[in-house]
């Protein structure tokens, strides 16, 4: 699709989604990027072990107009150090210095995520976006995320959303978590 935005839409035949590789959202789309699941399972592998990263190619870049709807996600116990719906947390890393606008994601349930005691081996993040700097002086912001009836089970944490900075100002303004459940 275009960075103007778009709609994906799954069909629910009862076959499950295998997904070899993790597709990575562009930045900076213009009008609204809507993945509608109807409900279908996408099921992770050692090769595709989160649903979808951002395509973060330089710093400060914006990820805007994004809404995931209506999914199963079997993340197939997978393991590893990722989120597993989208995020920023890849291979045990943050990726920061992002800026996140009308973002929305709803209705998505994750099954079969790989909890491990031991984070230095596995650590899986339901869903993990936090805007984080700690060098430069530019600001950064989180505005308009909704999360909303997302049901992780299994994994070391449900949903993470923040903004860190000891030397510039991050602004996060109308950041929603509603109905959401992790049940470790």
């Amino acid at each position: 699709l275009p960075a103007t935005g778009g709609t994906i839409v799954f069909l629910n035949d009862g076959n499950a989604f295998p997904w070899a590789s993790v597709p990575a959202l562009p930045k900076d789309i213009s009008r609204e990027l809507l993945l509608q699941g109807n409900g279908s399972t996408v099921t992770l592998s050692s090769s595709g072990p989160r649903f979808l990263d951002f395509d973060r190619t330089a710093d400060y870049d914006t990820f805007q107009n994004i809404e995931l709807d209506g999914f199963v996600i079997d993340a197939n116990n997978v393991g590893g150090k990722h989120h597993v719906i989208i995020g920023t947390y890849v291979s045990g890393s943050n990726s920061s210095r992002l800026n996140f606008q009308n973002l929305v994601v709803k209705n998505i349930r994750v099954i079969n995520v790989l909890r491990d005691t031991d984070t230095a081996t596995n650590h899986r993040l339901g869903i993990w976006i936090v805007t984080a700097d700690g060098q430069s002086a530019v600001a950064q912001t989180m505005n308009d995320i909704l999360i909303e009836n997302v049901r992780v089970e299994g994994g070391n944490m449900g949903v993470g959303l923040g903004c860190a900075s000891s030397t510039n100002a991050v602004t996060c303004n109308r950041v929603t978590l509603r109905k959401c459940h992790h049940d470790g």
